[in-house]
């Protein structure tokens, strides 16, 4: 049988030590040949003594490092087959309900503020002339303010909605507002972080707004929208998350009813 492929591979660190303890005999074979003393083997002996204990050495390392590779590839070949099993599990199990099917993901659009935003401002929205086009009148704002604990009155009011609203120092993602009732800010952020204290700006040109439209400060909110439902930098903002959002949106899809 020839040797192994790769003896180092093989070798505990015993083993190296003594592979690099013979090459450093053997850098000094000419100068000791040079040298013999009566009192001490000569350099031939030595080595061959040597290469003998290399070889018994060898003969305990190999099978030991052999036993320890073939359970690792006994391991692995199990960690494979479960991935395997659970893959193919998942294939089923998407066949029947295709409960992971996400056609924004399809569209390469998840990681998309603007258009998560677009959509957010659809549901918000009462007015079908605008972005409203849904048809379902106050419907999802209604959803909306109940799901946030906020009053409910809001939505019968001539509120707009509005995207990507300028202000003195920032700019907004969705607003929904009335004249004298309430003013709502919402930031959204889906992979994004904020930058240059985007929140405290926000919230500036917020209260400036609110004093504007005649809204009391007790009626203006301002949101930090994520997918996950981190805090924002300015802790005046309300921290959630868009799972809570596509709540909303699932309950709109129950109640919408065509011609509201």
């Amino acid at each position: 049988m020839g040797e192994p492929a790769n003896d180092q591979q093989l070798l505990n660190p015993e083993a190296c030590a003594m592979r690099e303890r013979f090459a450093r005999l053997l850098s000094e074979f000419s100068a000791l040949a040079g040298r013999r003393s009566p009192t001490r083997a000569p350099p031939e002996t030595r080595i061959q003594a040597l290469l003998e204990g290399f070889g018994q050495l060898r003969k305990l390392v190999v099978p030991r490092e052999l036993a320890q590779a073939a359970d690792d590839h006994e391991t692995i070949r199990a960690l494979m087959m479960g991935y395997a099993e659970a893959v193919d599990r998942y294939c089923r199990q998407q066949e029947k309900d295709a409960d992971d099917f996400n056609v924004l993901g399809v569209m390469q659009l998840t990681g998309n503020e603007v258009r998560h935003s677009m959509v957010l401002a659809w549901l918000l929205d009462h007015d079908i002339r605008k972005l409203g086009t849904h048809a379902q009148g106050n419907l999802g704002f209604r959803l909306f303010l109940n799901a946030f604990h906020l009053p409910c009155h809001y939505a019968d009011c001539k509120y707009w909605v509005r995207r990507e609203v300028p202000g003195d120092v920032s700019k907004v993602d969705v607003e929904a507002a009335c004249r004298g009732q309430f003013l709502i800010h919402i930031e959204n952020k889906i992979w994004s972080s904020e930058r240059n204290n985007q929140t405290g700006r926000e919230w500036s040109d917020l209260q400036r707004q609110a004093e504007s439209l005649g809204v009391d400060p007790g009626h203006v909110r301002a949101f930090y929208l994520t997918p996950d439902g981190r805090k924002a930098s300015n802790a005046t903002f309300t921290a959630i998350s868009w799972g809570r959002i596509a709540r909303v949106l699932e309950q709109f899809a129950d109640q919408a009813k065509p011609g509201m």
